[in-house]
C-alpha cells in the first residue's frame, strides 16, 4: 500500500466519482509514513484511534477511522457520542462497541465482524489494510471488477 497516513478520515472526506468509485480527498493533514510519537492530536474526535488520543500514531490508526466510518455508514450513527470531546476520547479508549438496536439486525454478520476487527482498541490486533480488503464481507459483496486493484492502489 502507499504508506500515507491521512489522519482525518470522516464522511465529508469521501466522494464518489461519476463512475461510482469512492475517492478519499483532502490530504491537508496527511503525512508520508507517519508513525510513532506525535506532538499534536489532529483529526476529528469521533474518528480518532485510541493510540492517537494517547499520543502515538501507527500504521493502523487510519484503519480505526475507516472502521468508525463504516459503522456510521451502516447504522446511521456513531459508536461513541457525547457533548464532551473528553468523554468521546474516554469512550474510544475504554468502551466496547456493541451492535445492538434494530438497524444492526439488518446488517450482515460479516460487516459487523469486519468493523469489530477494524476498531479493535489494541492496534496490535487491529486489521491492517490487506486484511480488511481480503475480509469475506468485501470478497462476498464486490464484483470481480471491484476486487481488482486500480492504478490508484499502487
Amino acid at each position: 500500500m502507499n504508506k500515507i497516513a491521512h489522519k482525518d478520515i470522516k464522511p465529508k472526506k469521501i466522494l464518489f466519482t461519476q463512475e461510482g468509485d469512492l475517492k478519499l480527498i483532502d490530504f491537508g493533514l496527511s503525512k508520508w509514513k507517519s508513525t510513532g510519537k506525535i506532538h499534536t492530536t489532529s483529526g476529528t474526535p469521533y474518528y480518532l484511534a485510541p493510540e492517537v488520543i494517547l499520543g502515538v500514531r501507527t500504521s493502523k490508526s487510519d484503519i480505526w477511522s475507516l472502521g468508525i466510518l463504516l459503522y456510521c455508514l451502516l447504522s446511521g450513527s456513531l459508536p461513541f457520542v457525547s457533548d464532551s470531546q473528553e468523554t468521546v476520547y474516554e469512550k474510544a479508549k475504554e468502551a466496547d462497541v456493541h451492535f445492538d438496536g434494530k438497524i444492526w439486525g439488518t446488517v450482515s454478520y460479516e460487516a459487523q465482524d469486519l468493523i469489530s476487527k477494524m476498531i479493535d482498541r489494541d492496534y496490535h490486533h487491529r486489521y491492517n489494510t490487506e486484511e480488511c480488503l481480503s475480509h469475506e464481507w468485501f470478497m462476498n459483496s464486490l464484483s470481480e471488477d471491484s476486487r481488482t486493484k486500480s492504478e490508484s492502489w499502487k
